[in-house]
């Protein structure tokens, strides 16, 4: 499967190699994997599967998401952690300001977000993604991807 997040249009795409939505796809006829999303920027996986994506918010927050199919992440309604019924809360959140993600990659237990504001290289530990330690604070400028 292939998949492409999809900037402000509010989704993480899932299709097949000739770019169709696969019939096992969350939204029936749909090529969309999840919604809400305000403009999504990293993708990546962990060894047991499980989808995590970074994302920017409009003004107020960006995010760090655990990707579930077919749930929706509240764009445009809500920004950040606001515990709304419906939607699917990020796992941790930061002010763009602090750090605008963009991309992403997990290695040895650990997931590392490059970031263009902020200019940082963060990593967030897999087994407890609610913490982060930021490295290489404003030393190499706009951080634009991490590749494994």
């Amino acid at each position: 499967m292939l998949y492409a997040t999809t900037g402000d249009a509010g989704k993480i795409l899932r299709i097949t190699s000739d770019g169709q939505g696969p019939d096992d796809n969350p939204l029936p006829s749909s090529d969309a994997y999840s919604l809400g999303r305000c403009n999504p920027q990293g993708i990546a996986w962990d060894d047991d599967g499980t989808i995590y994506s970074s994302e920017f918010g409009q003004n107020t927050w960006d995010e760090l998401n655990i990707i579930e199919d077919g749930s929706n992440y509240g764009w445009p309604t809500v920004e950040g952690i606001e515990e709304e019924d419906g939607f699917v809360d990020p796992i941790q959140q930061w002010r763009p300001s602090d750090a605008s993600p963009s991309g992403m990659a997990i290695v040895h237990g650990s997931i590392w977000i490059a970031n263009l504001r902020g200019e940082r290289l963060r990593e967030i530990p897999l087994d407890d993604p609610t913490v982060s330690t930021d490295l290489w604070v404003g030393e190499y400028g706009r951080l634009r991807d991490v590749v494994v």
